[in-house]
Order: C-alpha cells, then sequence, then structure tokens
C-alpha cells in the first residue's frame, strides 16, 4: 500500500492551528514563521519546504492570496472581502492602525460610510518640533497650499486603502476595537480620532463631518485626555486653537473649555482648513474658519 504524503496526514493538524489562531489575515513572513515554528509538530521534515507547504493550503485547504499591488496576503477561511477588509488593512504595515475617517465611523462619530479605509502606521522617528522657527508668514504661505497627499494606496475589489504615515508617539491614543468576527483591532480612541480628523480634514470627511464628530463626541469625551494628546504630541502648529474651536462651537461648557484654552498660547493666527476662500475670523481662538460655520 502506498503511505500517503506526511503533509495529507497532517492536513487536519495544520487547519485546527490555523483555525485556533484567531486571525483571518496572514503575510508571508507570517506564514513561514508558523511553519518553520510547527514543521516538526507536524512530521513535515526538513526536505519539505515553505513553498511547498504555501502551494498545499492554496490549492487543498481554505487559504487564499490577496493580490494588492505588488504585495500578496493570504486569507483563511473567508469567501467575502468585507468581513475582513480591516484586517487586511492593517496587515500591510506593522505598528498601524485604523484612523480618522475610518475612526469616526467605528466610533460612530458619523453616519457616512468612508469608501476608503484609512490606516496609520508609525515611523521609527518621533516629530522633531521646529515650533522656534515658526513664523506667521510660514503658516500663512503653508495654509494656502493643498495638504500633501499620500500616494501610499492599494486598491482591491472596490475598497481603497490608504496608508497614512506618522511620527513614532507610541501609539498614544490607540484602543482596540471589536469587529463582528470577534477579531480586535487597534484603532484611535474618540479623543486622538477627533485631534487627527482636525489636523488631516481632507482625511477626516472635510470639516461639515469633522464638526458633526464633534458634536457626537461631546457626551463622551474626557477633555483631561484630550489636553494630555495635544501637549504629549507637541505639533509644530497650534492644532490646540483649531481643537478649542471645533469644543466651542458645538457648545462645551466653558468650564471644562477653559482646559484646552489654558495650553493655547495664541502666539499666531492659525487655520481650520486650507485654501479658504473668504473665511470669517475667531479673535478668541485667532483662527481663520469657513464662512459656512456661522
Amino acid at each position: 500500500m502506498t503511505r500517503l504524503p506526511q503533509i495529507i496526514i497532517s492536513k487536519k493538524q495544520i487547519e485546527n492551528f490555523l483555525d485556533n489562531l484567531f486571525r483571518h489575515v496572514f503575510t508571508s513572513n507570517q506564514l513561514i514563521y508558523i511553519f518553520e515554528k510547527k514543521r516538526d509538530h507536524w512530521n513535515l521534515g526538513y526536505s519539505y519546504s515553505f513553498n511547498k507547504f504555501l502551494n498545499f493550503l492554496l490549492d487543498k485547504s481554505f487559504l487564499k492570496a490577496i493580490n494588492l499591488n505588488s504585495c500578496t496576503l493570504y486569507s483563511w477561511r473567508i469567501h467575502n472581502l468585507d468581513d475582513i477588509i480591516y484586517e487586511i488593512a492593517l496587515s500591510l504595515k506593522p505598528r498601524s492602525y485604523i484612523s480618522h475617517y475610518s475612526a469616526m465611523f467605528l466610533q460612530n462619530l458619523t453616519e457616512q460610510i468612508p469608501k476608503t479605509i484609512y490606516v496609520t502606521y508609525e515611523r521609527q522617528n518621533a516629530l522633531s518640533s521646529k515650533k522656534n522657527f515658526l513664523t506667521q508668514e510660514n503658516i500663512n504661505v503653508a495654509f494656502q497650499k493643498n495638504e500633501r497627499s499620500s500616494n501610499n494606496t492599494y486598491i482591491l475589489d472596490k475598497f481603497k486603502i490608504q496608508l497614512i504615515s506618522s511620527p513614532r508617539n507610541d501609539k498614544l491614543g490607540i484602543g482596540f476595537y471589536t469587529l463582528t468576527s470577534g477579531i480586535q483591532i487597534p484603532i484611535t480612541n474618540i479623543e486622538r480620532t477627533l485631534i487627527d480628523a482636525t489636523v488631516r480634514p481632507s482625511l477626516s470627511g472635510g470639516i461639515p463631518e469633522i464638526v458633526k464628530a464633534y458634536k457626537e463626541a461631546l457626551p463622551k469625551i474626557q477633555i483631561v485626555k484630550l489636553k494630555a494628546y495635544l501637549s504629549s504630541m507637541n505639533y509644530i502648529y497650534p492644532y490646540e486653537q483649531a481643537v478649542g474651536f471645533y469644543l466651542d462651537y458645538v457648545g462645551l461648557p466653558e468650564k471644562r473649555l477653559k482646559r484646552i484654552q489654558s495650553i493655547c498660547k495664541n502666539e499666531f493666527d492659525f487655520y481650520l482648513d486650507r485654501k479658504m476662500v473668504n473665511p470669517l475670523y475667531s479673535e478668541k481662538w485667532r483662527i481663520y474658519y469657513p464662512s459656512y460655520l456661522k
């Protein structure tokens, strides 16, 4: 009688192991790590290569390849991309988390369903402050230009994934969101989401959507935490003035508003958005804002 190949004998063991990992998306390196770690347990032997292992799972089991530009990921026991799109997006970069408009949606800060999945990943280097070199002229010139755009995007079926590079801040304000599958994914919490939206309006639905997000967040926002994040993130531009304006606009009580005012130096005029036409001006926050926010 012909002896079955060991991979066939171990097939059920391998599938049970992958089933119990409580994840649906893998990179090549993650699969290589699993293979090297478990090959002895599955009696595969050193003559059995990873490529054979991978092709077996693709041809004879429940692994499927996901091709994204020059990157290939792998899904396990999944037939619908909608179920794993956030896992796919987070697998594209290490130290990444759901942010901006996508975080606003998952945190119930918007009723809109973003067509793009926004994922921020932290670079190794921290932000180097250039506040000492900030001038009113520099601010004016910068905010008459378009916001910088990212070409780091991936298209997958009906989904667009945009990766956003961020200076290292040790995942300040990052929590977890539980998907319907039970998988937990890293995501900016409410306070960090509002700050990120304020800094990058174009990645967050624009000013009207950000105003709605602040309104939705008002009953649950922790001002002490928001203030601490603003201080820790050490932005070059005075985004605390913009955050204060939004909170004031949506009706945060004056007593709580003073916590944000306490970190506003108000040394410069600032802008709520870029390239605004005929904006209005708030003397209280020293900030220009769109005329439709009367």
